[in-house]
Formats: structure tokens, C-alpha cells, sequence
């Protein structure tokens, strides 16, 4: 047994996982200008934990890791392309493409840890230290074959388990991913011969019809995203690491209850014309926590950003199991000033619900705005969303029963970051926050101290 010294981790199996022998012939598939424009961001690095009180290692490596293995395998075989890589090819026209052999595979690594799995699954703040050692690393073959997709399975003795998963984004958005991931846990609780489908990925890049104009900058943003992480790459800046020891990752909860009540609140007299969905009135909430929290000047602007589905919003629109990226991208901002008063809420929802009100069919936008969505977001530190509550993370049962906590880590990579999920019984909101350790004690109070108010005030 191999041990690592970081955080009492004990390295208890390092392997790889394919799909079946000869099970999907060679393929290479292009890359659209969405997956283009995600290809060299952050991975996306999501945590589940399962509570197993009962779990021991040796029963785990007996009777639990070999069906995992076995239907992640048969789950592989189809959506093929997160066990293969990205090919960077600097003399062909494309530059980038898919590429899967038969008997590419992903890493799997197995674990043990003697930590306390009930603090490192709970909701109070905890440092991104403690919980980016159960996130799995995605480790390059060369400088032109980038894998797509890693796995970390974390034993804890007596408290339970958890799942870590890292994605490539350039590989697929977050539809694409829950799809496969609720195929693979449906397959391993079955026990079933065959995958267990949640969708039939599709892998038709002509499926996806956008503007052919949109190609050559979203190529453009890729090589230079990629020259850049090739000279200084992120995530080894000593700035970056300085900034990881105060960054902490925080939950907090929305009940439906109380969803209504603000809904009801910031509809108040009609005063908001535009609808209130549950995702606009839970951003809009914590924007105006965050604001608050970070005692900005009333004149500075202030900004959101999140991901938009645009599967059902093209025409001709693209099939739900499209697998890959199918993204628009929405900015919004609004001064300090407009966010800190007593109906600040309202402002917030107000400008969400307008930007996603007036998407219609023109999700996709301008690719050249995105770029310079790009440096907004380097700039000025805006409240960027992650995740959705349609994904259903919480019905990831592997047989093992729902997990108690899932976390999305990569949000320590963006300051001022949040996921949004539904919640732990499937009905209301989860909320994942990153931020300083003195910004979320900020937040902490706005949030609860909001919630009092304006609950009371309905």
C-alpha cells in the first residue's frame, strides 16, 4: 500500500478503467465552438458523500468496488469519449478534436482516510485543503493529449464514502455530465449486464447548428487559453496557492417554503415585471448577500454571470442527449448601490429575470461578447453560477442510497463562486459558496439575517 502524506490520505489502489474490449471502434469527433470556448477553463470537481456507517475498506474493496468498476465500464462504452482525449494537432485546420482508441481508459484511484467524514460533509465553512485531496487530478499523457476524465473513491471506516469526479470541461457541460452520471449510478445499483441509460448520448456534431462565424474566434480564444496555461499554469502560481489557505467552501439551503415567500415578497404590488423563477429568486438572493458581505463602494458595478441550456432554445433545437458543450453564457450587473438598499432583492431579480426573459432564440449571442465576458470575469470578481437544480445531483444512489452531501470543488477556483443543486430531499435549493474565510462569515450573517427579515416581512 502506497500512502500519501497530504491530509491522512492512504493510496490503496491506482487503476484505469475502459469500456469493454472492442466495444467502440476508433473515433475521432470535432469540436464545436462551444467546446472550443470551454476547452482550456477550470475542470469541473464534484464530491459525493455516502453515509455507511457500517462500511469497513476490505468490505468495500470486496463487495462494492468491483460493480462500481464494472458499470463505470459498461457506462463508458457509451459515452466513450471521457475515456479518450482531446488531441491538440497544431498543423491540421481544426487544431483540436476527440479522439478514443480502443482501450483508452480513465484513472481510478482508490483511497483511505481517518478524517471526520461528518465535518467534511457538512455545511459549515471548510478550507478548500481539506476537500480538493478527494477531488481527482487529471494527469496529461503529453503536451497534446489532455485527458477528459479522472476518478477518486475515498473510503471512510466506519463513516462512509466518497465519490470524486473531475471532468475536462471542454469535454461536455453539466446536461452531458449528469447524464452520465446518472446512467452509470442506474447501471451500478441495478447490477444490470448492459448500461442502464439515462439518456442515449448523441455524439452528431451536425445536430448542433450555430453560426459558422462563431468557429474562428471561439479556435482563436482556445490557443490562446491553451499558450497561456502552458506558460503559467494556474494552478501551480504561488498567488493561486497563497489564496487557497483562506478560500473556504460553505452550504447553505433555501426551503420551498421559503422560496415561495421571497417569490411573494419581491412580486409584491407587481412592482417586478418580469418571472420569478425558483433558479432567478435563489441567485438573486445570494447576490445581494454577497454584495453586502463584500461592503463594496455604492457606485461600483456589480456582476452575475451564469450558463445557460441552449439545447431547447435553437432552432432548430438540439436533442436533450446531445453529449458536449451547448452553452450560452448570460452577464448581468447593476450598481452596489442598487443591491444594498431595502429592496435591493428586488433590483437583483429584476435584472436576472429580464437577461434569462429576453434570451429566446438568441442564446448563443455574440462569441466576441463572450471574450469579453472573459475579462469581466478575470477583473472584477463577479458572483459566477455553477450547476443546476434539473440536474438532480442528490439522485446519485449507486446502491449505497442518496448521498448526503455533494459538493462541486472546483468553485475554489473562482473566487466569489456558487453551485446551486436541488435540495437534499428534492424539493427546495442547495446553495455551494467559495470565498475568504472574514467574506463568509459576512455572508453567513447577511444570509440568515436576510432570511429573518424578509420572511417575517411576508
Amino acid at each position: 500500500m502506497a500512502s500519501s502524506p497530504i491530509h491522512a490520505l492512504k493510496v490503496l489502489e491506482q487503476s484505469s478503467v475502459s469500456p469493454p474490449n472492442s466495444s467502440v471502434p476508433e473515433t475521432s469527433i470535432p469540436l464545436s465552438f462551444c467546446d472550443l470556448m470551454w476547452l482550456n477553463l477550470n475542470h469541473v470537481e464534484r464530491i459525493f458523500f455516502y453515509s455507511i456507517p457500517t462500511i469497513s475498506t476490505s468490505h468495500f474493496i470486496k463487495h462494492l468496488l468491483p460493480p462500481l468498476k464494472t458499470s463505470l465500464s459498461l457506462t463508458l462504452q457509451h459515452f466513450f469519449p471521457l475515456a479518450g482525449h482531446v488531441i491538440f494537432s497544431p498543423d491540421s485546420d481544426s487544431k483540436f478534436h476527440y479522439h478514443y482508441n480502443d482501450g483508452d481508459s480513465i484513472s481510478f484511484t482508490v483511497a483511505e482516510s481517518d478524517r471526520d467524514f461528518t465535518h467534511l460533509a457538512g455545511d459549515d465553512a471548510r478550507s478548500v485543503i481539506e476537500l480538493e485531496s478527494l477531488v481527482p487530478a487529471l494527469a496529461a499523457v503529453s503536451a497534446d493529449a489532455t485527458p477528459l476524465m479522472a476518478v477518486l473513491v475515498t473510503v471512510f471506516p466506519s463513516q462512509g464514502v466518497c465519490l470524486g469526479l473531475t471532468i475536462n470541461h471542454g469535454a461536455c457541460d453539466g446536461s452531458s455530465a449528469a447524464n452520465f452520471l446518472k446512467s452509470w449510478a442506474a447501471t451500478c445499483k441495478s447490477g444490470a449486464a448492459s448500461a442502464v441509460l439515462s439518456t442515449t448520448p448523441l455524439f452528431d456534431r451536425s445536430l448542433f447548428v450555430y453560426p459558422k462565424e462563431l468557429h474562428a474566434p471561439s479556435l482563436e480564444f482556445a490557443m490562446k487559453s491553451r499558450e497561456l496555461h502552458s506558460v503559467t499554469p494556474s494552478i501551480h502560481t504561488t498567488d493561486h496557492d497563497l489564496a487557497k489557505t483562506d478560500m473556504v467552501i460553505a452550504s447553505f439551503w433555501l426551503t420551498r417554503d421559503q422560496i415561495e415567500k421571497l417569490k411573494r415578497w419581491i412580486s409584491e404590488e407587481k412592482k417586478v415585471g418580469v418571472h420569478c423563477s425558483t433558479f432567478v429568486v435563489a441567485c438573486a438572493y445570494v447576490w445581494t448577500c454577497q454584495v453586502r458581505a463584500r461592503g463594496s463602494p455604492t457606485n461600483q458595478v456589480a456582476w452575475l454571470g451564469f450558463p445557460v441550456n441552449a439545447r431547447g432554445r435553437l432552432r432548430p433545437p438540439v436533442p436533450e442527449g446531445y453529449f458536449g458543450n451547448c452553452l450560452g453564457v448570460c452577464l448581468s450587473n447593476v450598481e452596489v448601490g442598487e443591491l444594498v438598499k431595502e429592496d435591493g432583492l428586488r433590483v437583483a431579480a429584476e435584472v436576472l429575470g429580464r437577461e434569462v426573459d429576453g434570451l429566446g432564440d438568441g442564446v448563443l449571442g455574440d462569441v466576441d461578447a463572450w471574450v469579453e465576458m472573459g475579462k469581466v470575469f478575470k477583473d472584477e470578481r463577479p458572483l459566477s453560477v455553477s450547476g443546476s437544480p434539473g440536474f438532480r445531483v442528490y439522485d446519485s444512489d449507486f446502491g449505497w442510497g442518496r448521498p448526503v452531501k455533494v459538493e462541486v470543488v472546483s468553485l475554489r477556483n473562482t473566487t466569489g463562486a456558487m453551485s446551486i443543486s436541488e435540495g437534499k430531499d428534492g424539493g427546495g435549493i442547495g446553495i455551494g459558496l467559495a470565498a475568504p474565510k472574514m467574506e463568509m462569515e459576512r455572508f453567513s450573517f447577511e444570509f440568515a439575517q436576510g432570511l429573518d427579515q424578509l420572511l417575517h416581512s411576508c
